[in-house]
């Protein structure tokens, strides 16, 4: 009997499949819309019994099977949404995926990680995506296929967008701190655009270093992964220019 497993990457940029079996990707696809997505799944689910579907998602998920949440916890997934709109329309993705297959999870965002301690939630309730829990899980997958020791494990995760960002902590392979993506950058009636947008370049990079100066003050940690938050031409960009700004001095 064929055991399949379904992962699904919600984000801004689009909707994202990845169908495996024992850990062998069978197929990939991208969707710009979400019924496009529901209808693959729902085929999937006919097709074959009851895949294992987890989620990954921008929004503020905590592990959960999807058909066992309640109205409120979908609620309070969006509240630290960018993007409302998109926020809802996630929502009401996750609720169709639920009726659908009884075996489909959300992965949980950095604030409900048990390694992460409690008092630092009180700090700031977006620590991090279920998205950056799965880039960092394939991390460490692939430094201990490398044999490395959970000891060595110790790093900064930055991924970087055009205009966004999130740092993660990694000690001994553990997620233990995060601070969450930062999706809108306030712009002053003041400002005029050309000027604005010069302005919200170097908010960006500020922003940054204060960020990376407070975890390493904590943490003590050098070593940085930098992840591009999509493989558009901007983000990459941006993803280049902070290896080569932080590279003299990490």
């Amino acid at each position: 009997q064929m055991v399949l497993n379904i992962g699904v990457d919600c984000s801004v940029e689009g909707w994202k499949t990845c169908l495996m079996e024992n850990r062998r990707v069978l197929e990939l696809c991208s969707f710009t819309e979400a019924p496009a997505l529901l209808a693959y799944i729902q085929y999937m689910c006919a097709l074959f019994p009851e895949p294992t579907i987890a989620l990954s998602s921008d929004l503020n998920t905590e592990y959960a099977a999807l058909h066992t949440m309640t109205e409120q916890q979908f609620y309070e997934m969006t509240l630290y949404c960018g993007n409302q709109e998109w926020g809802d329309i996630s929502k009401e993705l996750l609720i169709a995926i639920a009726s659908v297959n009884l075996c489909s999870y959300s992965i949980p965002a950095i604030v409900s990680l048990d390694s992460v301690p409690a008092y630092r939630k009180l700090n700031r309730a977006d620590m991090g995506t279920s998205g950056n829990v799965c880039a960092i899980a394939t991390i460490l997958l692939r430094m201990r296929e490398r044999e490395a020791a959970w000891s060595e494990m110790n790093f900064l995760y930055l991924e970087v967008g055009h205009a966004t960002k999130s740092t993660v902590v990694i000690e001994n392979g553990c997620i233990v701190n995060g601070i969450g993506t930062q999706e809108h950058i306030y712009r002053g009636n003041w400002l005029g655009r050309l000027e604005g947008d010069a302005l919200i370049e170097e908010a960006f990079w500020e922003s940054l270093l204060q960020d990376l100066a407070g975890m390493m003050a904590i943490h003590h940690f050098e070593d940085i992964v930098v992840h591009e938050r999509s493989a558009t031409e901007e983000n990459l960009r941006r993803k280049d220019s902070v290896i080569e700004r932080l590279g003299e001095q990490y």
